[in-house]
């Protein structure tokens, strides 16, 4: 396979980045999980690295708040196991080119066999990926993935004109999305949560334009409740 976690970049990107959506049919519960760490995928946009630590742990905290056990190996484990245990499926590409959910998720049964077989107990495990969204501007307000956030804009500029000029457009915008599989290797569910808004827009003269913002991760209430949302399927009854 030789593509490490930039196959999880791919897979999210293209084949996962569907609506937010819940679990089909209620959860089994819960009481453990396998969490793979949010820093796994080695392919993140530079702004995103500084997050996966802090929503790693958020993550975590979340989980056990329900009464849900977490374990958690580093990532360089996590990513050897994925490599040796994917290499037992083959190519994870179809013939034409594109990344086969079916044999992705065929090597993430291989991987927790292998955890399974390591003595590790959990009824879950849990995938979680940072990944850059749309979202729509509405006024003063950008909502994406379950989330709405205060458009970050200075405040000289908050004024009617500028707020009607600003619906329809569109802010770039972090998000987590976890995918979640039970011990047998079945997909529960994948879900996204808005995390924060990633640009600060800047306007003058009737002119705007976009700068990208130098305090994301810092504001952990924004960033539980996005957990909060991505997770819900698996946090509340």
């Amino acid at each position: 396979m030789g593509r490490g976690g930039g196959l999880f970049a791919a897979l999210l990107l293209s084949t996962l980045a569907c609506a937010t959506k819940p679990a089909e049919e209620p959860l089994p519960r819960i009481s453990a999980v396998l969490l793979a760490p949010v820093s796994f995928n080695q392919n993140l946009p530079a702004p995103l690295e500084k997050g996966a630590p802090i929503v790693h742990e958020i993550v975590a905290g979340v989980l056990w708040e329900w009464d849900i056990r977490v374990s958690s190996p580093p990532a360089d484990e996590f990513q050897g196991t994925w490599k040796n245990e994917g290499q037992s499926v083959g190519s994870l590409y179809g013939a034409d080119g594109k990344l086969d959910p079916a044999r992705f998720d065929a090597a993430v049964n291989a991987l927790i066999a292998a955890y399974r077989a390591r003595g590790v107990q959990f009824d879950a495990l849990v995938i979680p990926y940072l990944a850059v969204r749309s979202g729509a501007i509405t006024g003063q307000s950008v909502g994406w993935d379950g989330t709405s956030r205060q458009l970050p804009l200075e405040r000289s500029n908050r004024d009617v004109t500028h707020m009607v000029a600003r619906r329809g457009l569109q802010a770039r915008c972090t998000s987590l999305l976890v995918l979640v599989y039970d011990a047998q290797g079945k997909r529960l569910f994948e879900r996204y949560g808005g995390l924060e808004v990633a640009q600060r827009m800047q306007m003058a003269e009737g002119n705007w334009r976009w700068t990208d913002r130098g305090d994301l991760f810092r504001n952990r209430k924004d960033l539980e409740e996005g957990v909060r949302f991505a997770l819900r399927p698996l946090i509340e009854d």
